[in-house]
């Protein structure tokens, strides 16, 4: 028997030595989570990106263009920057929502006056969106502006008028799958 209240006695000051170094260690622990979470955000504060910046002046209806009367319009700007001091490989996606009634495939684009009709830059699509590749560039503590205009073409029935729209633009990092 007097082995066993041995066992137990020792037992007792084990889970006693436990939780006292728990009580301690937490709040601890927890400081340290703090000041790493501090530390983390002051390096982000002063973080540099790479970003896009689109300055849109596409508004009002879209309406069938033959190729030259589109390149003559005002461009929307792209401007693609890097402020980190890494060469990124980069893709400039446009997305256009499925939700959008105006076909995609009666679509061309022009990149710094480069003409292309859309549905050749498709890339894939999800539940909500189809890709298309706009630009692939490499960039390196630089900013690059590109010239965008987006147009219905010349040969576009009148089925597509009065559609609409919707789209945006997203940059990836690294490889385009």
């Amino acid at each position: 028997m007097r082995n066993i209240d041995k066992i137990i006695h020792w037992k007792i000051i084990e889970i006693s030595i436990m939780i006292a170094i728990i009580t301690i260690s937490f709040p601890l622990w927890k400081r340290l989570e703090l000041k790493e979470i501090m530390t983390t955000a002051a390096l982000y504060d002063n973080a540099k990106y790479t970003y896009l910046k689109i300055d849109d002046h596409a508004t009002g209806p879209m309406f069938p263009l033959s190729d030259k009367e589109a390149l003559n319009l005002t461009p929307s700007k792209i401007e693609l920057i890097n402020e980190t001091n890494t060469s990124e490989n980069v893709t400039i996606l446009m997305k256009i929502s499925k939700s959008s009634s105006l076909d995609f495939n009666c679509l061309n684009i022009a990149i710094d006056s480069q003409k292309k009709q859309l549905k050749d830059l498709y890339v894939m699509d999800d539940s909500d969106y189809f890709y298309f590749n706009i630009k692939s560039d490499v960039t390196k503590a630089e900013t690059k502006k590109y010239n965008f205009l987006l147009w219905m073409d010349a040969s576009t029935g009148n089925e597509m008028m009065g559609k609409n729209l919707t789209y945006s633009f997203e940059l990836q990092k690294g490889a385009l799958i």
